[in-house]
């Protein structure tokens, strides 16, 4: 009988861990790869009716061709991500789902101007 309350009291605990919600985290970088410098970032949950601060408040810009930004510390969620380049067009991707996982995105010229809704090759 002894052996038993020690494993009924470590089944409890687990059962309290498991039913704990997640805290997970991520990380997304964005490469510019584009040849248009990006002047703003913003990322806010998708249920959000705004958008967050300007992540490159801090750090100014993202260069053309080759500038990297990386925010961390993202919890386990679904994005809205708008991008503004120095021409002030937008990028806006919704429903970007970040869970635990580091993503990378390469924003090439002919990527970034499909986002913008223009075809490649039709912007200069």
């Amino acid at each position: 009988m002894r052996a038993r309350i020690p494993f009924l009291g470590l089944a409890a605990f687990l059962a309290l861990v498991a039913a704990a919600p997640a805290h997970a985290e991520g990380s997304i970088t964005f490469i510019n790869e584009s040849p248009w410098t990006i002047l703003a970032v913003y990322i806010s949950p998708s249920s959000s009716s705004s958008w967050d601060d300007d992540l490159l408040g801090l750090v100014g810009l993202l260069s053309a061709h080759g500038g990297t930004f990386t925010k961390t510390d993202l919890t386990c969620t679904s994005y809205d991500i708008k991008l503004i380049d120095e021409q002030a067009d937008e990028c806006v991707v919704r429903s970007y789902h970040i869970c635990n996982e580091d993503k990378v995105w390469h924003m090439s010229r002919d990527w970034l101007l499909r986002c913008q809704g223009y075809r490649p090759g039709s912007r200069g």
